[in-house]
């Protein structure tokens, strides 16, 4: 959707603590895994 429009996207990975026990694998792994956390998009 950003493509080709000059928007830069960092993606981090969510701190441990900012995640409540609520959160299970499942959730963590889909909004801060690892397979994301240092993507740079341009």
């Amino acid at each position: 959707m950003l493509e080709g429009r000059g928007t830069r996207l960092v993606v981090d990975r969510v701190p441990e603590a900012w995640w409540t026990p609520a959160a299970g694998a499942a959730v963590r792994m889909h909004l801060g895994g690892a397979d994301l956390a240092g993507t740079v998009a341009a």
